[in-house]
């Protein structure tokens, strides 16, 4: 298997390469898109006969549980955010109609409120509003 870490900071030296595989913020982030891999998607529950199959299918659920970790980052960190600047009209749509049972709303809602209709579906675990 190999890993890619998408990093700004300089990797000139194998010092500094190494600084940044061991940093903890980078380790917190991985452990966390790991989490939702195994928690969210599943992953160590699938079968499958030959790895042509499983590269593809973990190629998917990589951009799954990245834009999971974002759409719950970007909750909390920017909570009146109009939730169309991050979902399609289609997706909070959707999202608000299976949460709401009602047809969705004319103007796209805030972000913070689609993050808390899909915690309300099981799609991660909701904390209180603040």
């Amino acid at each position: 298997m190999e890993w890619v870490v998408i990093t700004t900071l300089p990797i000139d030296t194998p010092e500094q390469v190494k600084v940044i595989v061991e940093d903890p913020r980078s380790r917190c982030c991985i452990e966390i898109l790991f989490r939702t891999l195994k928690s969210g998607c599943r992953v160590e529950v699938r079968l499958f006969q030959d790895i042509e199959r499983v590269l593809p299918f973990l190629a998917v659920l990589l951009n799954v549980a990245w834009r999971t970790r974002f759409v719950g980052r970007m909750g909390r960190g920017c909570p009146d955010l109009n939730c169309d600047v991050i979902f399609e009209p289609p997706e909070w749509k959707a999202v608000w109609s299976v949460a709401k049972r009602a047809p969705p709303a004319k103007l796209a809602p805030r972000h913070s409120d689609v993050v808390h209709m899909e915690a309300s579906l099981g799609v991660h675990i909701e904390r209180p509003k603040r």
